[in-house]
């Protein structure tokens, strides 16, 4: 955000923490409080501007000064002097209401038609109109038994906290050919996560399940010290290399995806 002297949004709160680095010029910074959708804010505006508020504390950023906020403390940032910018970099959880939509759509996608509500053992009632309690707990039992599912639920989680979240992230898949990317390595280059993708593992039993933007891949055996390393470097060298034909499929998949790429 721009400011001029004395400029600023007004004290609000976020659901997500939240980076400020401060670019150029000075900006104020007061913080305290803790607020939710209860608390008194203003409804004209879509941020959540907060209409009654006390700071409890005062900073003042300068160039390459970074302030944390955690989810939902309120702060206010008042720009001191001109030629004020800040820079808020955000990172946003997914609410409850997200990963039970997702989830459900996940699970239902997988399921047949033919798999339906049933209560055979079903006894008269006095009024057609009630609604058992065993009826609800039939309805409960469904619920558990795609929720109680730890590999569906660790597989489905995987893909969708490493989905792309924005339009302009995904990538059309570009084919590599085996031979230029090991002679790339040979040569000293390396392979280079991409800025923008997500990767994470999960291991279950005696494999390990690579998440990469959105998509899985089951890997074993000496693959998994090597997913890991993928994981936990931004980058590998040929040091870290070994020819295999899954950890070669799974590079060269990598890279036609964009979420890998060669450099120097």
């Amino acid at each position: 955000s721009y400011s001029g002297d004395k400029g600023g949004v007004g004290p609000h709160y976020d659901n997500y923490d939240v980076f400020l680095v401060q670019v150029s010029g000075c900006r104020q910074w007061e913080v305290g409080g803790i607020f939710d959708e209860t608390s008194p804010r203003r409804s004209d505006v879509p941020v959540k501007i907060l209409t009654e508020w006390e700071p409890e504390h005062r900073w003042i950023l300068e160039p390459g000064d970074l302030l944390y906020v955690p989810p939902r403390v309120g702060h206010n940032g008042i720009a001191v002097g001109e030629d004020c910018m800040t820079c808020s970099v955000g990172f946003r959880a997914p609410s409850h209401r997200d990963i039970l939509l997702d989830y459900s759509e996940s699970v239902g996608e997988a399921l047949s038609e033919e798999v339906r509500y049933a209560d055979p053992d079903l006894v008269p009632q006095a009024n057609p109109g009630q609604i058992s309690s065993e009826a609800v707990k039939k309805v409960q039992k469904i619920f558990t038994r795609y929720v109680e599912d730890d590999a569906k639920l660790a597989q489905w989680f995987g893909c969708y906290m490493t989905s792309p979240k924005y339009q302009d992230e995904e990538t059309t898949p570009e084919e590599h050919r085996l031979e230029d990317v090991r002679t790339h390595l040979s040569e000293g280059g390396k392979l280079v996560r991409n800025e923008g993708s997500r990767f994470a593992f999960h291991e279950h039993g005696q494999n390990l399940w690579l998440f990469v933007d959105g998509r899985q891949y089951t890997c074993s055996g000496l693959m998994t010290d090597l997913v890991k390393t993928l994981c936990a470097e931004r980058q590998i060298g040929s040091d870290q290399y070994v020819p295999s034909e899954g950890y070669d499929s799974l590079l060269l998949d990598l890279l036609s995806h964009g979420s890998l790429y060669l450099s120097d």
